[in-house]
């Protein structure tokens, strides 16, 4: 069952308590196999959202198996036109990077990317994000350079499709802050933290100069992926 079909009390339930989340995902799983059968698309639906459930109460070990199980059903060759395909995928690396199997996110990051860049095109919302989680990827295996440059496109297309100041492209203009800092390219990312002080004092007025200083504290780590 996808979340959008959910009556309106499960989804609120669901979004704040990830126990029954858990649990009634678990139901539409064993219900859905009973129903249609083990690897049937109804089945595996409700096992991506199940493994998605494990994954947000700490299981995460299970989710990855359960997300690596449904994406072998599929069979090797994975349909990116498909939502649910993409979901599995996208999934199983989120799930990776949590674990901090980083090489192998970084992979499921990368080719994720080059897909949507093909099938849905570069400019499709899921497609940047695909290429700022592997930018955030990289930045944790210490490829920073690559981590910004990738990281850079992303502010392009975001600042083109929501503007410079939405909260989603300031959140990609701080990551790329941090990486300038990190790689010692002072100028640029000075030019970097006051464009974000500045856009800061727009939004909320007054003078949010401090926000350039916020640099020294983030290089002490690079921003995680959600």
């Amino acid at each position: 069952m996808r979340r959008n079909h959910l009556p309106d009390w499960a989804k609120q339930r669901i979004q704040r308590d990830s126990e029954f989340a858990l649990a009634f995902f678990e139901k539409e799983l064993r219900q859905a196999e009973r129903s249609y059968g083990a690897d049937s698309p109804q089945a595996l639906n409700a096992r991506e959202q199940y493994a998605v459930a494990l994954h947000r109460t700490g299981e995460s070990e299970k989710a990855e198996a359960e997300l690596s199980a449904v994406i072998a059903r599929r069979g090797s060759v994975w349909d990116v036109s498909d939502p649910w395909a993409r979901y599995a995928k996208s999934w199983e690396a989120h799930v990776l990077y949590a674990l901090g199997r980083f090489d192998e996110a970084e992979r499921e990051w990368r080719e994720l990317a080059a897909e949507y860049n093909r099938v849905l095109g570069a400019d499709h919302l899921e497609a940047v994000d695909a290429h700022e989680n592997h930018a955030l990827t990289l930045a944790r295996l210490n490829r920073v350079a690559a981590a910004e440059a990738e990281m850079a496109g992303v502010v392009e297309k975001k600042t083109a499709a929501k503007g410079g100041d939405h909260a989603a492209t300031l959140q990609s203009r701080t990551s790329q802050a941090v990486y300038l800092d990190t790689l010692g390219r002072r100028a640029e990312s000075e030019a970097a933290w006051r464009g974000l002080a500045e856009a800061k004092g727009r939004l909320l007025g007054g003078d949010h100069a401090e926000m350039i200083g916020a640099g020294q504290v983030l290089r002490r780590g690079v921003p995680r992926v959600a």
